[in-house]
This record gives structure tokens, C-alpha cells and sequence, in this order.
């Protein structure tokens, strides 16, 4: 860190004297001036820079925040740590690992998933079975009353 700092100053003071030896050599401005203001200029752009560039990363990375999360909220499940019972909303990925974390307890679980492949059908009519259930539950009472 401070090899990166004390790097990025030396680099501005070689810009700074570069730039006040031209301004002293060609239109005979004052040296120590010219190194002044070339020095604290470099530290007013660049910060101006970094600014501007935070501001619009920032924006990015909200962005893309909010397309994980969309994405998650489509694929993803509630599902109980297996430690503690606390219920986790993870996203699921059916090409990876599903091992998540707990919030609560902070322990390691893992998902593991189950696919299940059946026909299509069409829903029944409960009614109907019920009214059958109940025929057929008439017609053996009558039956065993009938035997008697």
C-alpha cells in the first residue's frame, strides 16, 4: 500500500517537474509556480477522476445487484439449515454445487435434489370421487346388512 502511494507520488512529481520545466523553458513561467500548480493540478484532476469513475461503478454494481437478484428470485428455494432449522433463501443451480452457508448459525449445508418424472394427466373432479367413495361405501354396508 504504501509502495503504491509513494510510487503514484513520485510518478506526479516527475510529471509535475516535466511539466514546469516546459512552462520555464518555453514561455519563461516561473519554475517553482509552474511545479505548484502542475502538482496540485494532477491531485484536483485525478481525484475529480476517481470520483466520477467510484460514481459510475457504483451505478454498475448496483445494476448488476439487481439482475442477481432477479435471477436468484427465479431460481432459488427456502430451505432449513440443517443445523438450526432457520430458513435460508438460496438460489438453486442444477449445473454446480448447491451448498450454502446458514445466515443464523453461519454451519455448511449442502441441497441436494430430486427429480421425479411422471405422466401428465388431467386434474380429477374431487367431488365425484367422494360421491363414489360414498356409493361404494353404501352398497358394502348394504351388503354386509343384507347377509345378516
Amino acid at each position: 500500500m504504501i509502495k503504491n502511494i509513494s510510487t503514484s507520488l513520485l510518478i506526479t512529481a516527475i510529471v509535475a517537474l516535466c511539466v514546469a520545466g516546459l512552462l520555464n523553458y518555453i514561455i519563461g513561467y516561473d519554475f517553482f509556480r509552474g511545479l505548484t500548480i502542475a502538482f496540485v493540478g494532477q491531485l484536483v484532476l485525478f481525484y475529480a477522476w476517481n470520483t466520477v469513475l467510484q460514481a459510475f461503478m457504483r451505478v454498475q454494481f448496483e445494476k448488476e445487484k439487481t439482475k442477481q437478484a432477479e435471477y436468484f428470485s427465479r431460481q432459488g428455494i427456502e430451505c432449513t439449515c440443517a443445523h438450526c432449522n432457520t430458513i435460508n433463501y438460496i438460489p438453486i443451480f442444477m449445473d454446480q454445487t448447491n451448498d450454502f452457508a446458514c445466515e443464523n448459525c453461519g454451519k455448511p449445508n449442502s441441497v441436494y435434489i430430486d427429480i421425479t418424472v411422471a405422466q401428465q394427466t388431467d386434474i380429477t373432479d374431487k367431488q365425484s370421487l367422494s360421491v363414489n367413495k360414498f356409493i361404494k361405501e353404501k352398497l358394502d354396508a348394504t351388503t354386509k346388512f343384507q347377509e345378516k
